[in-house]
């Protein structure tokens, strides 16, 4: 696992760089200079993208921003620099390296410097070939307004590509959240990884995400100590579930789904289906009698279907849960949602197995988590996993999403606290919260994703592999990564446009096997 760290834990960094080690900042900025220019060359050659404007603010990300471009003097570019402030109001370091690059100008001629005061001065930045966005660094926080937000909403129109220094500006490097951001092609990230880069709005604008050392040793930045994790193969390979030659189909794991309704009856397939690629040894489906023979006509001939009497409504009705007893407690874990729908009688029925049951291992996914009175503020079930996207967790907390994105870290660690359950909160990057606060980030997946029925696959794997561990936070590391890059190889097979849920379902052993080769 790769450890994330706040904006604030890269700052005590900093002090302790300086005030321990004594290391003037003026030399970390010079480290943090030669650590841009070597991954802003391999990135963007000088033979490629010769011309480079370089957008600088006042602080030390501006400083930093003044010497990358000093150095990129040196490795054959051309340079443009934009100051979006007077130079009075720089930071020492920032006036000392603006200064230096400043004597460069006379003998330099690929060097042009120019401040910036109305918007006719971004014209001169249209014949750059990358844009260097070295504006504001992790120390800053709010809304952007006046020059940089007329200067990144500029800058954003154009189809260059831009390279951000520490984080993009306009970015929350601790929450993730930004109104209006640089939208960055690759960030290089300085100090230590910073988790606010890899979900919701960061995820989606710091684009490629390099790190870059200022010159410290990892010893010192080990003291910082996180809970928030990026998730790697061998973590996933380390936790998947054992196959030893002794085991039987009933050993391996044992699975029921309760889903589908005559609205969505291909939910229940997936989920339950879903369990069996991950190596489940029993799948069963608890499905409505009226509509048996959508199930029995799926391909996957080995799942058992459990026909519950609907009395042709296409609804789970709070009667049936008597009949599915014998079948549930024969089962280690109970996948229950999927395609469920929300009639009356079916919140009623979600609600009477929840309490009859509550010693089983569950799997809470789309409609059963409506069923829920989460305003309790109590333990729901001891052994739970819920799998929310987020309208559905904005929903469960009563508030609205826009609310929701600016702290999804902080809601979901209070979330799993409370309820002492495992939350899978299903984003532009999926998001794990254990009920300790620990918070783990799927790096794998994409928008192809946002598809009907792409939850509903998670679910069953999900459960699938909870049935066979027992540890719910095993199974949901395991469950969200696979399912996440079975997404990505079938990104470069079909397109984020042309694959679908059922195409997932094919493609996770395949997952599985990527993982155990690349980890070998």
């Amino acid at each position: 696992m790769v450890p994330l760290y706040t904006p604030a834990q890269i700052r005590g960094l900093d002090k302790i760089a300086i005030e321990e080690l004594h290391a003037p900042g003026i030399l970390l900025m010079e480290n943090a200079a030669n650590n841009l220019r070597n991954i802003f060359c391999e990135i963007y050659p000088p033979n490629e993208f010769p011309e480079v404007a370089v957008l600088c603010g006042k602080g030390n990300n501006g400083g930093d921003g003044f010497a990358l471009a000093r150095l990129l003097l040196i490795e054959g570019y051309s340079v443009t620099v934009l100051c979006l402030f007077k130079k009075e109001t720089f930071s020492p370091d920032a006036l000392t390296q603006f200064e230096l690059l400043t004597r460069l100008k006379k003998s330099c001629p690929r060097l042009d410097i120019r401040s910036y005061t109305t918007k006719r001065d971004l014209k001169t930045l249209l014949t750059a070939d990358v844009f260097v966005d070295a504006i504001l660094g992790s120390g800053a926080s709010g809304s952007l307004t006046g020059p940089i937000l007329e200067v990144v909403q500029f800058v954003n129109e154009l189809p260059i590509p831009k390279f951000a220094v520490d984080l993009p500006t306009g970015l929350d490097a601790e929450t993730g959240c930004a109104e209006c951001s640089i939208d960055a092609e690759v960030t290089v990230t300085l100090g230590g990884l910073k988790q606010g880069l890899f979900f919701s709005e960061g995820y989606a604008f710091s684009g490629e995400v390099y790190e870059a050392g200022i010159g410290i040793p990892s010893e010192i930045l080990q003291r910082q100590k996180t809970q928030t994790w990026l998730i790697e193969p061998e973590d996933v390979l380390q936790l998947l579930p054992g196959k030893p030659k002794n085991i039987n189909k009933y050993s391996a794991g044992k699975v029921f789904t309760i889903a589908g309704s005559l609205t969505y009856p291909g939910a229940a397939l997936l989920s339950s289906v879903a369990a069996f690629k991950v190596g489940t040894g029993a799948s069963s489906l608890a499905f409505p009698k009226s509509l048996a023979t959508m199930a029995h006509a799926h391909e996957e001939h080995q799942l058992i279907v459990r026909k519950y009497d609907d009395c042709e409504l296409g609804y789970l009705r709070s009667e049936n849960v008597d009949g599915l007893s014998v079948d549930i407690n024969k089962v280690d874990v109970i996948c229950l949602g999927p395609g469920l729908g929300r009639e009356v009688e079916t919140i009623v029925a979600i609600r009477k197995i929840i309490k009859n049951f509550e010693e089983k291992l569950f799997v809470l996914d789309a409609d059963a988590l409506f069923a829920i009175d989460w305003n309790s503020k109590r333990p729901v079930l001891p052994h739970l996993i819920v799998t929310p996207h987020l309208g559905e967790f904005a929903a469960m907390l009563n508030i609205n999403t826009v609310l929701l994105r600016k702290d999804l870290l902080g809601y979901g660690r209070m979330f799993s606290k409370l309820f002492k359950c495992t939350l899978v909160l299903k984003d532009f990057r999926t998001l794990i919260f254990s009920p300790d606060g620990e918070v783990y980030i799927i790096p794998v997946g994409n928008s192809g994703l946002a598809k009907f029925g792409s939850g509903d696959v998670l679910s069953g794997v999900i459960a699938g592999l909870f049935a066979q561990t027992k540890e719910a936070l095993s199974a949901v590391i395991c469950g969200t990564y696979i399912h996440g890059l079975a997404a990505d190889i079938l990104k470069e097979r079909k397109s984020i446009y042309g694959y679908t849920a059922a195409d997932l379902l094919e493609i996770i052993p395949e997952a599985i096997t990527f993982i155990e080769a690349s980890c070998a």
